[in-house]
């Protein structure tokens, strides 16, 4: 139990603020993957086929590479694509991108691929007569109807359920693989 006593015998504030440093990466990336997600939803239910085909490029290529290689690729390769860069415009020395930054955009990155799908999923599952009464004002005293709000609530649900397991699995990519990169975000 010393060590997990707060002060310079164990490693109890250590671990508290990691433990705050992991929620705040989770709650940046969700709010990350979340514009994603309302960015590249519209993309992926377009009828034209160039922007269907950017937005089905992100959600398979994304899905379909390993979280931590994603998070390796945006820390590592993040630091050499800014410094490339900085030195086609004269600049030679060296850039460290933060840490907490680059690992809240990775898994913010993640979580948009997954949750675009989510997204897509929910806006196909609604009956175009529901959602034409809706709008039409037939549905109800504020044109909404039940049937679609329960949908739309529906889908929340599951977005957030997803989001949740997809962050958790990320974030321990993130702390369990990689103590670089806690260790330069914790200073």
């Amino acid at each position: 139990m010393e060590l997990l006593a707060f002060g310079d015998t164990g490693w109890g504030d250590e671990l508290f603020r990691a433990t705050l440093m992991t929620i705040a990466v989770s709650i940046t990336a969700m709010i990350i993957g979340f514009l994603f997600a309302l960015i590249f939803t519209p993309l992926k239910l377009s009828k034209n086929k160039f922007l269907n085909f950017i937005a089905n490029s992100y959600t398979t290529i994304i899905r379909g590479v390993p979280e931590l290689l994603v998070i390796y690729l945006f820390f590592f390769g993040g630091t050499g694509a800014v410094m490339f860069v900085a030195s086609i415009f004269g600049y030679n020395e060296y850039i460290e991108i933060n840490a907490f930054i680059t690992g809240a955009f990775a898994i913010g990155i993640i979580s948009g691929a997954y949750s675009t799908e989510v997204f897509r999923g929910a806006i196909q599952s609604i009956d175009n007569g529901d959602i034409v009464g809706a709008f039409q004002g037939i549905a109800g005293p504020l044109g909404i109807d039940s049937k679609l709000m329960g949908a739309v609530g529906a889908s929340l649900g599951a977005i957030t359920n997803g989001d949740i397991g997809s962050l958790t699995n990320a974030l321990g990519n993130l702390g369990g693989s990689a103590p670089q990169i806690l260790t330069d975000v914790l200073g």
